[in-house]
């Protein structure tokens, strides 16, 4: 419940959100990656805070992982660079460390590490959303949103 359109669509009653009552047919265990890792992101209510844009903008960057490329690991194959979706690309595996990621363009879909045969892009946080622990403090803030809602549309 921590796919906020999932969490949505239960407290509307669209559609069946309970694991345990979704039935599923075919063989869907031979879609599953076996080292699949999931990408742990912030929920956005940086947007609920009453800032200007360029100050949320600022925050929100503090809380978002960035790709860099590792360089044991990086064969230098270009598979990233073609399969980044922003043209021109965001990431340049053959350019000089400082240079790989143009943080401007990137769009944080994290394709170049989907993409890497290698491994060799790993997804870093900044420093501020290594020492404060922003997702626990947005699902606490999500669940008492959901719960003064709730509560509101109760006939009292």
């Amino acid at each position: 419940m921590r796919v906020p359109l999932l969490a949505a669509a239960r407290e509307q009653g669209f559609g069946e959100t309970s694991l345990e009552r979704i039935r599923v047919i075919g063989d869907w265990q031979s879609l599953c990656v076996p080292d699949f890792k999931p990408v742990e992101q912030v929920v956005d209510l940086l947007r609920l805070l009453p800032l200007p844009q360029p100050a949320l903008n600022w925050l929100r960057r503090q809380w978002t992982l960035r790709p860099q490329i590792v360089d044991g690991r990086c064969t230098r194959c270009g598979i990233c660079e073609k399969g980044c979706p922003v043209t021109p690309p965001a990431i340049h595996p053959h350019a000089s460390p400082a240079e790989r990621l143009d943080d401007n363009r990137c769009i944080h879909c994290y394709c170049c590490h989907e993409f890497c045969p290698s491994h060799a892009i790993e997804l870093r946080a900044p420093w501020l959303a290594r020492h404060l622990p922003l997702e626990t403090l947005a699902d606490r803030a999500s669940r008492l949103v959901g719960f003064l809602s709730s509560s509101r549309r109760r006939p009292g």
